[in-house]
């Protein structure tokens, strides 16, 4: 390729498939540096107290301490835990082309996922899960790209002080088509 060819590729947006997978990797792995930049600063005041334990300049007991702080420790790396499961699982929405899933469990994956950004946009979400035993067949990464497209949308419209609600439902007449509503806009 001829210097010129290559200058017009970098100037092209990468296909809205990696846009959207680069955004929720992105946020995802932000999501996990929070959560090891706590566990990290949980050990170090460990650490600075059994400084103090040996120097007997403890103001307080420190076994009662340490176990908070172990604590605080342990519901972070459950919480590192849980954020890995969710990129994980989005990681392999890319396996099928198409296959028959949960699109409750899907809307639930987006919607744990998106959590930085609806966070920094200031935006509740209610999700009502569907009573039935909704199955659907669709290509999950296409679905999950389609969910946070209309979910971006709706958060950046949501009207200040409302509840975004997100609710999956058949089509009227159809047990085959869904729809995705989002009230509180």
């Amino acid at each position: 390729m001829k210097g010129a060819d290559l200058d017009n590729i970098h100037k092209q947006p990468p296909p809205r498939g990696l846009q959207f997978f680069g955004r929720i990797t992105s946020a995802t792995t932000h999501e996990l540096n929070n959560i090891i930049g706590i566990i990290n600063e949980h050990a170090g005041l460990l650490e600075d107290l059994a400084i103090m334990e040996t120097h007997k300049d403890s103001p307080v007991s420190g076994a009662e301490q340490y176990t908070q702080i172990c604590q605080k420790i342990s519901m972070q790396v459950h919480r590192a835990k849980a954020v890995i499961r969710s990129l994980n699982r989005f990681a392999h929405s890319v396996d099928n082309e198409v296959q028959m899933m949960d699109p409750d469990a899907m809307i639930d994956l987006i919607l744990g996922l998106s959590g930085r950004v609806l966070g920094q946009k200031n935006v509740k979400i209610r999700f009502n899960r569907n009573e039935n035993d909704l199955k659907i067949t669709a290509c999950p990464f296409d679905f999950l790209n389609a969910v946070y497209s209309c979910l971006m949308f709706a958060a950046d419209n949501v009207q200040k002080g409302n509840t975004l609600c997100i609710e999956c439902r058949c089509t009227k007449g159809s047990q085959q088509d869904i729809s995705i509503y989002f009230s509180g806009l």
